[in-house]
């Protein structure tokens, strides 16, 4: 969890002092990209979760497991630091703009990351059985949580 907030951090880093991109500038971006391309994403991180467990199922009977462990692995990875940027991005842009990141993207594309993540979940589940996927979903779902909560509830409170 502590290397993605860490990307995070530098990715702010990068898009705030060394290619010099204004908050409401990447704010707008970020969000025209996101309302136009929502559906297109589902649809394909639907499609690759179905195969992505499908193949970790198959995988059992044949000795295709370690590839299917790999990509499974990388695709969690993603995931969780996608998730993590969503969560950390939607905390900055309330501090900085005043603007609820994640409803302004839709709660969908936070939606496709999760779908991501839990078919990776299953499919690495699947190679292996001692894999505790509950500790990486807990965690992935209660920074959402922790965002969507300060942002939406606590933060105007407090802030006004």
């Amino acid at each position: 969890m502590l290397k993605h907030f860490l990307l995070v951090g530098f990715v702010i880093f990068y898009n705030r002092y060394l290619i010099m991109m204004s908050d409401s500038r990447l704010y707008e971006k970020v969000v025209v990209f996101s309302k136009a391309n929502n559906l297109i994403l589902f649809a394909i991180s639907t499609i690759v979760s179905v195969v992505l467990v499908v193949g970790a199922y198959m995988s059992l009977q044949g000795s295709m497991y370690r590839f299917v462990y790999s990509i499974s692995k990388i695709l969690m990875q993603i995931s969780k630091f996608l998730i993590n940027l969503i969560c950390v991005y939607n905390l900055y842009f309330w501090f900085s703009l005043h603007q609820n990141f994640i409803h302004d993207i839709s709660y969908l594309s936070l939606m496709i990351f999760y779908e991501l993540l839990i078919a990776t979940c299953i499919s690495v589940r699947f190679v292996d059985f001692n894999y505790h996927f509950q500790n990486t979903l807990v965690l992935s779902i209660s920074l959402a949580l922790i965002s969507i909560l300060f942002v939406t509830f606590i933060g105007p409170v407090y802030m006004a």
